[in-house]
């Protein structure tokens, strides 16, 4: 019995395996199949979150993040759809129902007399930027919605760059031309030399969540990010720190010389009508002009 016992048990884990692996794959089938029609059904939709300056609470810009809420099966997070878009080349196509999303709502708030929300930061992800002709279609986008380009900053992830080096280079400063700025997404995570940042022509850098998180007990977190800004502002940069979650984190950035942040602390992501309603209000938590490193501007 023993024996018998033990020969059916890997059988068994086999077959668990395998209909754990069946799950995930009808799962994925099922995102992939709806996502290809999310657009055209107007389910997609863009929320905002503020970008904060550290200094003073006051509103400095905003970044656009992808909301999906299927029709028959709620809310899907980005964590889960946009790597299928990625992997499916659907984020193209999404990312380009975002660009124009973005410009289409910067109208409607110029049109209701509601101050600017500073500059918007939009993702680009690698396929799009990399697709022919992006930065013609940009420049299309922009003469038919009447949009400034100064408004807008595209992000572009530091891997991206790396994996596609003086091509990528190329459509920076294309884009550039056109009047849009450009911010290096996730910094410090894709090991790119003093050397390669200065050849890039950005005008800010993110510091990833990863290095914010923890950052009231991490010496080394904190050792991480004082270089980061202290490199950032050797090169005449932006400086936006992701993650924020507490008033402490916020000290020790400000501390170290970052000017901007954004995160939980301030606001999560919200729809366009309620950040119309944070416009002009009061400003967000501040950490005072006394933190910062050097002095107040």
């Amino acid at each position: 019995a023993p024996h018998s016992h033990q020969a059916s048990h890997p059988t068994a884990r086999f077959k668990v395996f395998n209909k754990r692996m069946r799950e995930e794959a009808l799962r994925l089938l099922t995102i992939e199949t709806d996502l290809r029609r999310a657009v055209e059904r107007q389910e997609m939709r863009l929320h905002y979150q503020p970008v904060v300056a550290l200094e003073d609470g006051g509103l400095h810009g905003v970044e656009a993040l992808l909301r999906w809420t299927r029709t028959e099966g709620g809310d899907i997070s980005p964590a889960e759809f946009v790597p299928v878009a990625e992997d499916t080349g659907l984020i193209t196509s999404i990312g380009a129902f975002a660009l124009e999303e973005v410009c289409l709502q910067l109208s409607r708030w110029n049109e209701a007399g509601l101050p600017p929300p500073g500059v918007v930061h939009v993702n680009i992800s690698g396929r799009q930027f990399m697709q022919p002709g992006l930065p013609y279609a940009v420049e299309m986008l922009l003469e038919r919605t009447g949009t400034d380009p100064r408004a807008l900053r595209f992000e572009v992830t530091e891997s991206v760059l790396m994996r596609h080096g003086s091509q990528a280079i190329t459509v920076m400063a294309q884009l550039r031309d056109l009047g849009i700025r450009l911010c290096l997404d996730d910094f410090g995570t894709g090991y790119s030399s003093l050397g390669y940042l200065k050849r890039l022509p950005v005008d800010s850098i993110k510091i990833d969540r990863s290095f914010v998180a923890g950052l009231e007990y991490d010496r080394d977190g904190q050792a991480i990010v004082r270089s980061i800004v202290s490199l950032g502002l050797h090169l005449g940069l932006e400086i936006v720190a992701e993650g924020v979650e507490t008033s402490t984190q916020a000290e020790i950035l400000a501390s170290l010389g970052c000017r901007y942040a954004q995160g939980f602390l301030y606001a999560p992501p919200v729809s366009a009508d309620d950040l119309a309603a944070m416009l002009g209000a009061a400003p967000f938590p501040s950490t005072g002009g006394g933190v910062f490193a050097g002095g107040s501007v």
